[in-house]
């Protein structure tokens, strides 16, 4: 494992499912700290991973750059890598949010409305990888994607064009122009503060460009108004006070605990896929 971006639930979810699994771990963070920056990282950390059975790598601090390298490093080494968040995407925590929408609206989710919203931060600083996986994965599954958020925050259309691509009937992501003509009738509201990948290490520009929008966070009035039924998902930690009001983490409405439970789920699913089954305790 390798990680190069500050993690604290990932990597204790991953060192979780591996210790449930029997799978031992070696972290290669130092041998893969230039790894972006300098040329000959990526085949320096495959040959230094050449003797594993599988890499994790957390990588996004090279906006446009770091999703290319899980495949670079997969070629390279000759293993598959689970992408523990990239620029481009994080599945670990996008199938965690698929196995909560099924526990929330059962197994068949066609038809379902789910609102990606854009929500201030003082100074935001995720990249837009949570976001693009749900454009990826979501209209898989029949779900319709509604996104709004602020010039200037525009997502990849790659993850645009590979969602639409893939989309089951009647799958589809729809733009919207304002946070609540996104988040109107929908069956979950999934608010997501995230820099430009371009503003990723420019926190005084990203929070320049934030400033004029700071109505953007999702309070109990809003929630009520534009969808009175909605439940409410994000990816962890949260900013209260920000993004969110104060006392909706812990509201009933809110799937967030059961989505970080879920992770470790689907972690220890991945490692067992991933990996030799005689090396795996079933």
């Amino acid at each position: 494992m390798a990680f190069l971006a500050a993690s604290a639930r990932t990597r204790a979810c991953l060192e979780e499912a591996a210790g449930q699994l029997g799978v031992e771990l070696s972290d290669l963070t130092a041998a893969a700290l230039t790894l972006g920056r300098n040329s000959g990282a990526t085949a320096e950390l495959a040959r230094a991973a050449a003797e594993a059975d599988g890499i994790a790598l957390r990588h996004s601090l090279v906006p446009g750059r770091a999703q290319a390298l899980l495949f670079e490093l997969a070629a390279g080494s000759g293993r598959p890598v689970l992408n523990l968040q990239s620029d481009g995407d994080h599945p670990v925590q996008t199938l965690a949010d698929v196995v909560t929408l099924r526990d929330a609206f059962g197994s068949d989710l066609r038809g379902r409305r789910v609102a990606v919203v854009w929500t201030w931060q003082r100074t935001p600083a995720r990249p837009p990888s949570v976001p693009h996986g749900l454009l990826r994965l979501l209209p898989r599954l029949g779900v319709q994607v509604r996104v709004a958020h602020p010039p200037g925050f525009e997502l990849d259309d790659e993850a645009r064009r590979t969602g639409a691509a893939l989309a089951v009937s009647p799958g589809e992501i729809v733009s919207a122009g304002t946070f609540d003509e996104a988040c109107d009738g929908a069956d979950v509201i999934y608010p997501q503060s995230w820099a430009p990948g371009t503003l990723q290490h420019r926190p005084e520009e990203a929070a320049a460009l934030a400033a004029p929008f700071a109505d953007w966070i999702l309070d109990a009035a809003r929630l009520d108004r534009v969808a009175p039924a909605a439940r409410v998902m994000r990816s962890l930690p949260a900013s209260e006070g920000e993004e969110l009001a104060l006392g909706l983490l812990d509201s009933p409405r809110s799937l967030f605990y059961t989505q970080a439970a879920h992770r470790l789920t689907v972690m220890r699913t991945i490692l067992q896929w991933m990996l030799p089954s005689g090396d795996v305790r079933s």
